[in-house]
């Protein structure tokens, strides 16, 4: 037998096949097996799951929930590292993608593309929310069969949404953190010279010194900066640091005022709305 003989013994063994004993009977199991993921059937047989449920007159949570440890049971073998099972049927997928127009680009990632085919038309807060939960499974390491179980044990989609949107949150705020950090102690380590306060500026004359001010200036005939205001608000220095610290950023990629990556916060936000 060729590479197939070694398919993961879980799988193997609800076949009722063993790698010790084959018989030719065993052998056209296995292939049909090898050739459902090869041929992208795992990924057709889960879409024509996923329009069914659509069809539903009454929807119900149990349905999809069987739908999604389906997607999560097949999906971890198709993410399975350093497999030449795996890389077929990533062959496969990504020709069906092309097949059915599913637009996909080098940052979208390999659950995504997945759901996607599957759910194919479903909106991104629904894909997202798909995905949510199958990563979800993933870090918990739900055992194959058990994640329908899981989700009802748990209470429900929107709870591992809710968890998901929070662990967002939490991620960016420590990358604008992290980020911060870098970018003041670049910023303090540089100098553009050293000019008197003007008395003009008031309060901001007073302050200790070591403490940070952005200056809004512009340049006169004689390529002087005059003076137009000043500030020493926190959430002004926190973003004027930052995007110092990053020149070649457009106006556009400036997040908000305390510079807080915001995008993947604003997806979770998106994912709360619908199941």
């Amino acid at each position: 037998m060729t590479e197939f003989a070694t398919i993961e013994s879980q799988d193997v063994q609800n076949l009722g096949i063993t790698t010790n004993t084959v018989t030719d009977s065993k052998v056209e199991i296995i292939d049909a097996w090898t050739l459902k993921y090869t041929s992208g059937l795992f990924i057709q047989e889960l879409a024509n799951k996923a329009t069914e449920f659509h069809s539903l007159s009454k929807r119900t949570d149990e349905y999809l929930y069987a739908l999604l440890q389906d997607c999560y049971d097949e999906f971890q073998i198709l993410n399975k590292p350093s497999s030449n099972l795996a890389s077929n049927a990533k062959e496969a997928l990504n020709k069906l993608c092309k097949k059915m127009d599913v637009k996909v680009t080098s940052e979208t990632t390999l659950l995504i593309q997945f759901l996607k085919c599957v759910f194919f038309g479903a909106d991104r807060s629904k894909i997202s929310t798909y995905g949510a939960v199958i990563k979800y499974a993933i870090k918990q390491k739900i055992v194959k069969g058990m994640l329908a179980e899981e989700i009802q044990r748990i209470g429900g989609i929107q709870k591992i949404k809710i968890a998901s949107f929070s662990d967002a949150v939490q991620k960016a705020k420590d990358k604008s953190a992290d980020n911060l950090l870098k970018a003041q102690t670049e910023v303090e380590q540089t100098s553009m010279g050293v000019v008197d306060i003007p008395m003009a500026m008031g309060a901001i004359s007073t302050l200790k010194t070591g403490a940070q001010v952005v200056l809004i200036a512009s340049i006169n005939a004689d390529r002087k900066f005059v003076i137009r205001a000043a500030t020493s608000e926190p959430s002004v220095i926190r973003s004027a640091v930052l995007a110092a610290n990053k020149p070649k950023k457009t106006i556009e990629q400036v997040t908000n005022a305390d510079n807080t990556d915001v995008t993947s916060i604003h997806a979770a936000e998106e994912e709360l709305e619908a199941a």
